[in-house]
């Protein structure tokens, strides 16, 4: 088992929170296609130990999922529910609303080449039909077989998360992985007769789970909100009726160009004209900005040196983050 020694911060008047809120935190690559080890494929995951600091069996563990397909989780946990958040700045801060509040966060980079995640396979042109490299993923079924084996062998180093209630939840793309990785985990259960993974519940948020559905309902949205004209949605409609070719021929590669390119894209870039097409309101791409901040943190070599493990196949406690920007206390 990996060390767990705890921080003490130093007193300060202007610290409300101590870095003891961060809790434990551990980081690991775990092994996935065992039965080729010499592709060396692993999986990297980041647990956030529940802000409470208890170890009870019915704290909640969160899998937190992004998706791409191919971003890293960590840019969720950075940048929305995690214990601290970058900011436009670049600094740290607290975030009153992350998730460790409630529970234990486990993140993970999937599926292979994802994020920190790797393999010693080649990656392919999915443009040009061709197949990844054995170290990778080529459908829902692999990336299930592979999340699977990093959550088990997540409880198996962790073990006093073994009776913690799982909710597998992420956003976007994770909208496939999640009732993949779900049911597969509920097909092991029902084959053991018993729950090798304490699988209570998933959550969804802005899922791409019927893409072509999604797609479909942008323009009439818009237009509701006064962003597209007569004229613009019926254009944006023809856009659409020409992908639902590429759909229903299952060329997928075709249909992501006519949808995301050719009408979504230029409808946002001609018609549109707002900073970020998640929050019509905002002034900013925010996503954007953010997903810099937070890209060029996670690589910076003090930043590997410390949260990544020497020995793929173990996990690191993480050192106490000292970075934070503290609030002010209020008068």
């Amino acid at each position: 088992m990996p060390h767990t020694a705890r921080y003490q911060p130093a007193r300060g008047p202007r610290r409300e929170r101590s870095a003891r809120q961060l809790a434990r935190r551990f980081a690991g690559f775990l092994p996935t296609n065992k039965d080729k080890p010499e592709l060396d494929s692993h999986l990297f995951y980041w647990l956030l130990e529940s802000e409470a600091g208890d170890r009870k069996k019915e704290t909640p563990l969160i899998l937190w999922l992004n998706g791409g397909p191919g971003a890293s989780s960590l840019t969720g946990v950075l940048m929305e529910n995690g214990p601290i958040r970058m900011e436009l700045d670049g600094s740290i801060s607290w975030n009153p609303y992350g998730w460790t509040k409630v529970g234990h966060m486990l993140a993970v980079d999937q599926p292979v080449g994802a994020g920190f995640s790797y393999t010693k396979s080649e990656p392919s042109d999915k443009f040009k039909g061709e197949v990844d490299g054995p170290g990778y993923i080529n459908n829902l079924d692999e990336m299930a077989e592979q999340l699977y084996e990093v959550i088990s062998g997540v409880v198996e180093q962790h073990e006093w998360l073994k009776d913690c209630p799982l909710y597998i939840t992420g956003e976007s793309y994770a909208g496939k992985y999640i009732p993949m990785i779900s049911y597969y985990i509920h097909m092991k259960n029902k084959a053991a007769g018993k729950k090798l993974v304490n699988l209570e519940g998933i959550a969804i948020g802005n899922g791409e789970v019927k893409p072509f559905l999604a797609y479909s309902s942008t323009p009439d949205y818009l237009h509701a909100l006064g962003y597209l004209d007569d004229d613009q949605l019926e254009w944006a409609h023809k856009g659409l009726a020409k992908c639902k070719e590429y759909v229903d021929k299952e060329d997928w590669a075709g249909a992501l160009k006519a949808c995301d390119e050719d009408m979504q894209g230029v409808m946002y870039a001609k018609y549109v004209q707002v900073p970020f097409i998640y929050d019509v309101r905002a002034k900013i791409d925010m996503f954007t900005s953010l997903t810099a901040k937070v890209t060029a943190w996670i690589n910076k070599p003090e930043v590997h040196a410390a949260r990544l493990p020497p020995r793929p196949d173990r996990a690191r406690h993480l050192p106490p983050t000292r970075s934070i920007r503290y609030p002010r206390r209020r008068p």
